[in-house]
């Protein structure tokens, strides 16, 4: 492995070398050795000089063995001192971690001096940071010729996962290879490589780091609604500036572009399905990672119990629906004779309806009209107007001084913080579980009084919560508060009623005979 010198970032001090050489006298009365780096990743170039016994004699480098280069160790540069100076330039070659030995031989005088170097592995990750299930490539130069493994590590717990078995570096050090990160909380890792069977606690051959983002999440305004209605998705954490597809099932629906930070908004309208639950899809061109929603598509069948009526018949309509109507609304039916003349608006308490097996119908009783005996003959048109009750997605909840802030799928909803009802249920260590009106939340201990307890939520923020069926004695503090910030996915539910539906049909009118 000759390498020789020829960076020009080295040529001043080839020039200094020589000056040296020039007023030096014609026997050095030692060989020495000086680095201009004693620590670095394999494939660095460093400086190597000094001097030797013989003026204008021969020199050798040689990686951590006297011999001819074998792969692993040996001679790596050769030149001619300039009188008694010499200087060169070496690349680290593959190496195991740790400290190594760089020396030079004066060929003539058979005198060698050495010096140590450290060698630090690098390697890289690209890109080094993303949603749980990005795939990402992983490359570096190590010992060459060697089985590595790759681990994806929490350093603050010490659990890992093992994300690439058995790669091998090649004759120079180098490897690369993919995996896709593992499904684990938003936060800060490591990853590590390792000789074929090391693990942690042992010392990695190579680490770096990488942060672990918010997976892309999207929330729908109604989640459930009838063929053809207009649904809003909103999409958050997806890669700022990609775009992004959004599926209902396997059929496109919308394309909309992310934003810088990622977030976006988009509508479509329902596609012609039969009753059930569908998943709605949203992935981008860069994460490639699919985030998703359900919906329901509802049926709805208003219609009138019989095809022909006489004048002076009563209307009966068959009304039901498979999802809930909103709570305290109406269902209405407007009834207009051929002329387009309105006759009647029946207006029916959605309240009435009553579940029989996945249908919501309302009572004979309640769905009557009768024709006038003088009725036009001829077709008449009713429409029928209702709104189905839908539980909106919630995205994130956040604190702002007093104030709670849920961002749902139907806007933003702000509540008094008393209301939360925030109580420390349980201490372990230094993390305790809080029970909130919203769902529990855990968090680490930053203060503690007779009866308040200070819990940092990571993406929250602090909370004071009031300490109820713990010891007082076993919360131990642990940091200062920390910045205002979010927490994903509370579980509430919040009953509102979607975008109104509405059905249009005939009525034929004879007169009797």
């Amino acid at each position: 492995m000759l390498r020789s010198w020829k960076s020009a970032a080295l040529a001043l001090l080839l020039i200094l070398a020589s000056f040296t050489a020039f007023v030096q006298p014609l026997q050095a009365e030692s060989t020495t050795i000086n680095l201009s780096e004693d620590e670095g990743p394999v494939g660095m170039e460093v400086a190597v000089y000094g001097t030797i016994e013989t003026a204008g004699g021969k020199y050798q480098i040689y990686w951590d063995h006297v011999k001819p280069w074998d792969g692993r160790s040996g001679l790596i540069a050769e030149g001619y001192a300039e009188g008694n100076t010499y200087a060169t330039v070496i690349t680290i070659p593959p190496a195991y971690r740790g400290v190594h030995h760089v020396i030079v031989l004066d060929v003539m005088a058979e005198s060698t001096a050495a010096a140590t170097f450290n060698v630090k592995p690098e390697m890289r990750v690209e890109p080094d940071r993303g949603p749980a299930g990005l795939k990402v490539k992983v490359s570096g130069h190590l010992v060459n010729n060697e089985v590595i493994d790759i681990i994806f590590l929490n350093p603050a717990t010490g659990d890992y996962s093992v994300v690439v078995e058995g790669a091998v570096t090649g004759s120079d050090g180098y490897f690369e290879a993919w995996f896709n990160v593992p499904q684990v909380d938003p936060g800060n890792y490591t990853v590590q490589a390792f000789l074929d069977d090391a693990r942690p606690p042992g010392t990695p051959e190579a680490e770096t780091p990488f942060t672990v983002l918010e997976s892309p999440a999207i929330a729908l305004t109604p989640n459930e609604g009838m063929a053809g209605d207009l649904v809003t998705v909103q999409g958050f954490n997806f890669a700022p500036n990609s775009n992004v597809t959004v599926y209902f099932e396997d059929e496109m629906v919308a394309a909309v572009e992310a934003d810088d930070a990622g977030a976006f908004t988009a509508s479509f309208n329902v596609p012609e399905m039969p009753y059930g639950g569908y998943a709605v899809k949203a992935v981008d061109d860069i994460y490639n990672i699919p985030a998703e929603a359900s919906f329901t598509v509802h049926e709805a069948e208003i219609s009138t119990r019989a095809a022909l009526y006489l004048a002076g018949d009563t209307l009966s309509f068959n009304v039901k629906c498979t999802g809930r109507f909103q709570p305290n609304s109406e269902i209405t039916i407007a009834i207009v004779d051929p002329e387009g003349v309105p006759f009647k608006t029946l207006r029916i308490s959605a309240d009435e309806a009553v579940k029989v097996g996945e249908w919501y119908v309302l009572p004979y009783g309640e769905t009557v009209a009768t024709l006038p005996s003088d009725a036009t003959e001829d077709e008449w048109t009713w429409t029928a107007n209702f709104r189905l009750e839908c539980t909106p997605d919630i995205e994130r909840t956040a604190l702002k001084g007093d104030v709670a802030v849920i961002n749902t799928t139907l806007g933003m909803i702000e509540v008094d913080v008393e209301t939360l009802n925030a109580k420390v249920t349980e201490i372990d260590g230094d993390l305790a579980t809080v029970s909130t009106a919203l769902g529990e939340i855990q968090g680490i201990i930053a203060s503690a009084n007779a009866t308040i307890l200070e819990v940092i939520v990571p993406r929250l923020g602090t909370i004071n919560a009031r300490l109820t069926g713990v010891e007082q004695s076993s919360a131990r503090v642990v940091a200062t508060s920390t910045a205002l910030a979010t927490i994903f996915y509370v579980a509430i539910a919040i009953m509102v009623a979607s975008a109104a539906s509405s059905i249009m049909t005939l009525i034929t009118v004879r007169k009797k005979a």
